[in-house]
């Protein structure tokens, strides 16, 4: 019993220590001033929340943290997207989709308006 009670330490220690680990990456991705640092940091911090989530689903049995975890990192790539300017525009999420039809607002008037006869 003595053994699993000082695992169990070890795992929360372990969890304390990610934490810590979050917090300076969330210091360094704020520090970072060009958005190509900052996703860098992303990445690279990738593998920490990775271990983290597993530490944290696997032996410490506590889904409501694992789940924080996994939206905390959605929220640091979301946000990094919209500094970027990368997040697509909706021409681009409907040809992901496979509708490769472009939007009317994409051109300035309405399709439906529009002849398909020859002139």
């Amino acid at each position: 019993m003595h053994a699993h009670r000082k695992l169990t330490q070890q795992y929360a220690q372990a969890d304390g220590v990610y934490d810590r680990a979050g917090a300076f990456i969330d210091a360094l991705i704020g520090r970072a001033s060009a958005v190509l640092e900052k996703t860098a940091v992303i990445r690279a911090s990738s593998f920490i929340f990775a271990r983290h989530f597993a530490l944290v689903a696997d032996h410490l049995s506590n889904p409501t943290k694992a789940y924080t975890i996994i939206e905390t990192v959605r929220g640091r790539v979301a946000a990094d997207l919209v500094r970027s300017g990368a997040v697509a525009s909706a021409d681009a999420k409907r040809t992901e989709r496979g509708d490769f039809t472009p939007s009317p607002e994409a051109h300035g008037r309405s399709y439906h308006s529009r002849s398909t006869q020859p002139s």
